[in-house]
């Protein structure tokens, strides 16, 4: 469903994110971003329930993300529940751009319908 995401963020005339975005951890290791704007240090992951089955799954993608957000990375995630409901998904996306973005961004027509 990272194809959806993307597709709104598009649709909205947002700046195209970079697709599984590869950033190095401070600490050691990598993590890939779902979707990530490198400049604006913001990444949207979308979470399926099944990615947190086991609780140390939970745990470790927590530290992941402390890590990643200590690096100056915001971070907004998004689930199955968000897709359906496209006028509150709309509003965190545009929520975390900066107002830089926010202002030039022209919803295309049609891409997302």
């Amino acid at each position: 469903m990272k194809s959806l995401t993307r597709r709104l963020v598009v649709a909205l005339g947002l700046p195209p994110p970079e697709l599984q975005y590869e950033i190095l951890l401070e600490a050691g290791g990598q993590r890939f971003l779902d979707l990530a704007w490198s400049d604006l240090r913001l990444a949207i992951e979308f979470d399926g329930r099944s990615k947190y089955s086991v609780n140390d799954d939970l745990w470790e993608e927590k530290l992941r993300q402390d890590a990643i957000g200590a690096m100056g990375w915001s971070f907004m995630r998004v689930t199955y529940a968000d897709l359906n409901d496209e006028a509150r998904l709309t509003s965190r996306v545009m929520e975390h751009m900066p107002p830089s973005v926010t202002l030039h961004a022209r919803r295309v027509p049609g891409l997302w319908e």
